[in-house]
């Protein structure tokens, strides 16, 4: 089947009647993607362990980004090296990914989201 024959996953749940678990609100234009190598429970993003100041910085920035949504990723098992974060701006007008590699979640603390 050609790609642009294809539903958006929220259409295909809603034509078959299934549960919209895991489909993605329309509305949202912003995405942060944060790559965390630990375990976490379907409650990642409100029940984690990163610093009180990492948290509180992610909360900002999406409070501060219109129609955003903060998304656990991780690469299979912890390994050593730098880690990802991810901004991507799903615009009708434009589209954008920006990756920022960090050691130490504490090194997210002096970027600024807000202006992308």
């Amino acid at each position: 089947m050609p790609a642009e024959a294809l539903p958006f996953c929220a259409e295909g749940s809603r034509v078959s009647a299934s549960p919209p678990i895991g489909t993605a609100p329309a509305q949202t234009t912003s995405w942060l993607f944060l790559e965390y190598d630990r375990p976490w429970s379907s409650r990642a993003v409100e029940d984690n362990d990163l610093p009180p100041a990492v948290q509180d910085w992610l909360g900002a920035n999406l409070a501060a980004l219109p129609e955003s949504r903060l998304v656990f990723i991780k690469r299979g098992r912890p390994r050593p090296g730098p880690k990802s974060f991810y901004l991507a701006v799903a615009r009708a007008a434009e589209s954008r990914l920006y990756r920022r590699q960090f050691q130490d979640y504490t090194e997210l603390l002096t970027g600024d989201l807000a202006s992308a």
